[in-house]
């Protein structure tokens, strides 16, 4: 493979793991195959439902557990034809809005939830382990809801095939972790840095307008590196 290889001259997956930011350029290409026809109108129904549950969620503290079972049971409507979507942009595969959403049925939705409440659970009884356990555990248990979508599973049986997939990739899972939290905050930082550099700190319509650039550029890039994830998925797939 080139080094100076253009996004869209890169083959859907890579031959051997580049590095959490090594897979950036993956990412972008994948995301336009299906970008304005499928994943933007999923990702913003996604988005706006998540919205409006937690808003609702956080306005009735005392029924915090029921609201956030609903907004799970809502949720799994929309995450389903998206990691669908997702998944078919990796492949570089056309999948239209409609087709994403005949992937949505009684089974895999059951087994979606199912699939993700045991997560929560398995996470949960890690963290209450004094912490340790849940750095292993967790990320041993980030695909699970990728084999529920993509090759039918039922709940136990792909938490058990995450659990197998990732057996000795938990850095690369911290490591697209952490590539996202620094595609976002690092346009930020950088904006703060050049105010400070030219003085201008004080200048309260400047500092926002340069925090307003910073925050759409930190978007932009997580969006771009959206599907490192199921990028990660199809990777561990091609090396078993």
């Amino acid at each position: 493979m080139k080094k100076n290889a253009k996004p869209a001259d890169l083959p859907s997956t890579p031959t051997e793991w580049p590095g959490a930011f090594g897979i950036y350029n993956y990412s972008r290409a994948a995301l336009l195959v299906n970008f304005w026809s499928t994943l933007l109108p999923l990702g913003v129904i996604y988005i706006l439902i998540d919205g409006a549950t937690r808003g609702t969620s956080d306005s009735n503290d005392g029924r915090l557990g029921v609201f956030s079972f609903v907004a799970l049971l809502v949720e799994a409507v929309v995450l389903i034809p998206l990691l669908t979507a997702a998944l078919a942009s990796v492949r570089r595969k056309k999948i239209s809005f409609s087709q994403s959403l005949e992937a949505l049925n009684f089974k895999r939705y059951l087994n979606f939830l199912g699939t993700q409440i045991l997560t929560f659970l398995a996470i949960i009884i890690s963290l209450l382990a004094l912490v340790i356990p849940f750095f292993f555990i967790m990320p041993r248990l980030v695909l699970a809801s990728f084999f529920v979508v993509d090759q039918d599973m039922g709940p136990v049986e792909a938490i058990k095939a995450s659990w197998n997939t990732t057996k000795g990739a938990v850095g690369a899972v911290y490591g697209i972790l952490g590539a996202s939290i620094f595609y976002f905050i690092a346009p930020i930082i950088v904006a703060f840095a050049l105010l400070l550099l030219l003085g201008a700190a004080h200048l309260v319509w400047l500092g926002a307008l340069f925090m307003v650039a910073g925050i759409i550029m930190g978007i932009y890039l997580l969006v771009c590196y959206s599907l490192a994830s199921p990028i990660f998925y199809e990777f561990l797939q091609k090396q078993r």
